[in-house]
């Protein structure tokens, strides 16, 4: 099958700069976690360090998963990735998955890669899938790929609690036990530490 054409047609991407903005947010938690400690010790206008970050941080969360950059123009799907106008939107070869979704009473075709999602608006789930048979995302066309790990699901879940227990629970025996700033940033540093 050749090249699929839309003249007028909706592409909606992910903003990855809102991302980075999460990244930097959970980077600022540290101070935040210390002012929490340094409340509990008695300062009760510490307390007010709270709301605003985890405020930031989720609502950065919440925009990044429904403010979308939206994009109309002519489309153009084929085997070199999704095209808008003459702009690549995402090549092929960097797109993980493909499918057809139905949200709201509206059709997508979803193209992903780890993390910039791109959603092309369709007509019906027959013009979703004629879309991912134009860039070869078919059944037909498609490798599925299953990592062989060690051990199950669960037990990854279970070494990664066990690995945040000391994580979490150093710095605050630490803070109580001895008040001061300096054990406190020591026992966060061998707390991460393997």
């Amino acid at each position: 099958m050749g090249p699929l054409l839309k003249d007028d047609a909706l592409v909606r991407t992910r903003r990855t700069w809102l991302f980075a903005c999460i990244v930097l947010a959970v980077a600022g938690l540290p101070p935040l976690i210390f002012a929490v400690f340094h409340a509990i010790a008695g300062h009760p206008v510490s307390w007010a360090a709270f709301p605003g970050p985890y405020g930031a941080l989720f609502g950065l969360v919440r925009a990044w998963n429904r403010w979308w950059r939206e994009d109309r123009g002519r489309v153009r799907a084929d085997e070199t990735g999704l095209w808008l106008g003459e702009r690549c939107v995402i090549p092929r070869a960097s797109i993980r998955h493909g499918y057809v979704l139905e949200r709201e009473g509206q059709w997508y075709v979803r193209l992903g890669r780890m993390l910039r999602l791109v959603d092309v608006e369709v007509t019906d789930k027959a013009a979703g899938e004629a879309l991912l048979t134009a860039m070869r995302l078919d059944a037909a066309h498609s490798v599925a790929e299953y990592p062989m790990t060690n051990g199950t699901f669960r037990g990854s879940f279970v070494r990664a609690g066990l690995f945040v227990v000391p994580l979490v629970l150093a710095p605050v025996v630490v803070h109580l036990s001895s008040r001061s700033l300096a054990t406190f940033a020591l026992a966060m540093l061998a707390a991460t530490t393997k």
